[in-house]
């Protein structure tokens, strides 16, 4: 069993954000920028082609906006966010091409597969690699128990069957699971070998860690906390991107080999695990006419495992993952990063060591407006987190219970040695709040003590005198 716990935040993300697009831009440039997308949106935000023809064309007098403002503007928030959500409409449906699967070789035909336990963050996954075809598989299970082990190992038989092969022999090593769910599979027809004593199968052991590596290589450079109920979707996206590459001295990959599907760039590599986008949401016919936005904001949680061009989002709106075959990928704004965190943190996945080289995390944005779009709209506040919400969880963790929020509380799975910015945001909105409780308990306070005084005159009084501040808070 091999465990694992993911570092974060230590290297450079092909996952944008607004605050690292900021950075390249001096300050001026940033303010010029701003005001540049604040007339695109004061003019009815235009087409694109049509505001940048106006600036360059001067035909916008006296707005001191140049072609070089809205270039940056572009670069650093993306696509404006409100022309996404009034204006997107359903793509053309793809064409599917189906592959032309070849017959089987022999040497595929009977199959030797090695299998180990990986853990993940407390979640375990059972890994297996066949000899000769190089496939890897990787399966979620609730527990490392023996039952959970025999399901997942007659699910990945199963697999390979329906493409016509059969796994004649299982390699393990000794773990008391392994050991036990032989005796369960025992009617199955697998010849299961039991490595020695304190030895493990090199195949499974080499497949974990590159599991594991290319895991680490995307959680070190997100600019987010991870949340744990998407760990597995991870999981199974390096484990594709790997069977999508041929073993040396192979002319085709281990999933060519299997399903007769080469790789394409515009469908197996179209968006980067993680990848911050705006999706078009799914409305009813009669909901087509209303003011309801058309998109909303989600991460990129790997390919849907279809043959044309579809992916799955995680909506950070609803925390359910939706499959699209269309997006439009923009900077991740700081209100995202956010909601993100939070949500790694209601799912109890440990708030990661920061890397000497990050511990300085950017500052929040001094002016969160919408013409700096620093903002993503479509994103509630943090109160569908709370329990008994009607946006209760939808996507739990296999055997995690989610740990409620508690308002003055600490918060769970976050030490107190932590410096992640999401800490210091909720704690900070936290003091404010018990700050403005005891402003207002002191107020009444004074307000008795006038009445119990004075009487009914005094009252009235202290109200003629500081009315507008008692009154507002």
């Amino acid at each position: 069993l091999y465990r694992h716990r993911l570092p974060s935040h230590q290297g450079t993300s092909l996952v944008h954000t607004v605050d690292t697009r900021m950075s390249k831009y001096t300050k001026r440039e940033i303010e010029d920028a701003k005001a540049a997308r604040e007339l695109f949106i004061r003019m009815g935000r235009p087409s694109e082609k049509d505001f940048m023809r106006l600036i360059s064309s001067g035909a916008v007098r006296d707005s001191g906006v140049t072609t070089k403002a809205v270039e940056i503007a572009h670069d650093v928030f993306g696509k404006d966010i409100g022309t996404l959500m009034g204006r997107t409409i359903h793509g053309k449906v793809p064409r599917v091409d189906v592959p032309r699967v070849l017959p089987q070789s022999e040497e595929y035909k009977s199959l030797v597969m090695c299998i180990d336990i990986m853990e993940i963050q407390g979640m375990y996954f059972l890994v297996s690699i066949t000899r000769r075809l190089k496939l890897m598989m990787a399966k979620s299970m609730a527990s490392r128990a023996r039952d959970g082990v025999a399901a997942a190992l007659l699910e990945m038989t199963a697999e390979y069957a329906r493409h016509g092969m059969t796994v004649t022999t299982i390699l393990s090593d000794g773990a008391a699971e392994f050991t036990s769910a032989k005796g369960v599979l025992a009617n199955a027809g697998l010849r299961w070998n039991i490595a020695a004593p304190n030895t493990h199968v090199p195949e499974a052991e080499r497949a974990i860690r590159q599991i594991k590596e290319r895991c680490r290589a995307i959680t070190t450079t997100l600019p987010y906390i991870l949340p744990l109920s998407v760990i597995p979707d991870m999981v199974f996206h390096v484990v594709t991107m790997i069977n999508l590459i041929p073993r040396e001295g192979e002319r085709v990959s281990p999933r060519q080999a299997i399903t007769g599907r080469e790789a394409t760039a515009n469908i197996d590599y179209a968006i980067a695990f993680g990848a911050y986008v705006h999706v078009p949401i799914e409305h009813k016919d009669d909901a087509l006419n209303t003011m309801a936005p058309r998109t909303t904001g989600a991460i990129c949680v790997g390919h849907a495992g279809r043959l044309q061009r579809a992916y799955n989002f995680l909506s950070l709106a609803t925390w359910k993952v939706m499959t699209r075959s269309d997006w439009e990928e923009i900077p991740m704004p700081r209100d995202a990063i956010d909601r993100v965190n939070a949500r790694a943190v209601y799912e109890k996945n440990p708030a990661p060591e920061l890397h000497p080289d990050h511990v300085d995390e950017p500052p929040l944005p001094a002016d969160n407006q919408p013409n700096g779009q620093h903002f993503d709209p479509t994103l509630p506040m943090l109160q569908p987190f709370m329990p008994g919400n009607d946006n209760e969880v939808e996507r739990q963790v296999p055997g995690v219970e989610p740990a409620p929020l508690v308002p003055g509380g600490p918060l769970p799975g976050v030490g107190d040695d932590d410096e992640a910015r999401v800490i210091d945001v909720v704690r900070n909105r936290e003091q404010q709040l018990a700050g403005a409780e005891e402003h207002i308990a002191a107020t009444t306070l004074s307000v008795k003590q006038a009445l119990d005084q004075h009487g009914r005159e005094a009252l009235i009084s202290l109200f003629d005198e500081t009315g507008q501040m008692v009154t507002k808070k």
